[in-house]
């Protein structure tokens, strides 16, 4: 496993979660990664994952996405993933149809998150 291909930042904003991947997602790191997303987005009701600045992605990292929507769904959480239009990550996304089950944006200010209650 090779955790040094991808990194992942956080914060909180507008009542998101909003995680940053910055790196490659393959087979040497998918599961690890899956883990710590899972961790951090344990009780969030909004999730976004900025997948802006990931060259690359395998069918590891197709998978991580789609268990990962499978997940929040089941627990009433939205999920939205970013990724720019013409990439390689964005074309994956369309080619393989997850922009089918998980609504893609090209921007973070595309983004919205449901509204935090009084």
């Amino acid at each position: 496993m090779n955790p040094e291909l991808v990194s992942i930042d956080s914060e909180h904003r507008e009542g998101r979660l909003i995680l940053y991947l910055r790196g490659d997602i393959d087979l040497s790191n998918a599961q690890r990664l899956q883990q710590r997303i899972q961790h951090a987005v344990a009780g969030e009701s909004n999730v976004v994952l900025d997948l802006t600045s990931v060259a690359y992605i395998d069918s590891q990292g197709l998978r991580l996405l789609s268990q990962l929507s499978k997940s929040l769904s089941r627990q009433g959480s939205t999920f939205q993933l970013i990724a720019y239009r013409g990439t390689f990550v964005r074309s994956v996304l369309e080619l393989t149809h997850i922009d089918e089950d998980v609504e893609v944006l090209d921007t973070i200010d595309d983004a919205r998150g449901r509204p935090t209650p009084p």
